[in-house]
């Protein structure tokens, strides 16, 4: 059922992503939209069942920002990953304070406040309580 969720949350976005691209806004900034959950014990806590009640708020959500233009892409995050670093390799995902990574969305904005004020209406934070961190994508420099 995990795959079914993530095949279709990859299916809306995809589908989303293309009347994004031919509504021609510009707009100045892009922001990450990383989305945390409550983990645990090697699971997600959210039922498959609910996952896809769920379904037609997160598609409604996607779609809302793509018909603004405003999407630039979007995609579930599996739940099993790795941790690499300078000595290991850690099989886990990484959990801060019990949330787990579990998707992100990158949009274009005006503002911080403006990627802030969507990020509020998103269904992780309606429907699980969970959160959204935004951060500001920043470029590399020209060379």
């Amino acid at each position: 059922m995990k795959n079914l969720f993530l095949i279709t949350l990859i299916t809306i976005a995809m589908s989303q992503k293309n009347i994004a691209q031919t509504t021609g806004n510009t707009v100045s900034s892009e922001y990450l939209l990383l989305f945390r959950n409550i983990s645990g014990d090697g699971k997600y806590l959210v039922s498959p069942d609910d996952m896809q009640k769920a379904m037609p708020k997160w598609q409604a959500w996607i779609g809302g920002i793509a018909q603004k233009g405003k999407l630039v892409a979007t995609n579930p995050i599996d739940y099993n990953g790795k941790i690499v670093t300078s000595k290991e390799v850690k099989d886990q995902p990484y959990l801060v304070k019990k949330e787990l990574a579990v998707g992100y969305l990158i949009l274009k904005a005006a503002t911080l406040e403006e990627a802030i004020e969507i990020s509020k209406t998103c269904p992780i934070i309606t429907e699980y309580n969970g959160s959204v961190e935004v951060r500001a994508l920043t470029p590399f420099p020209a060379q």
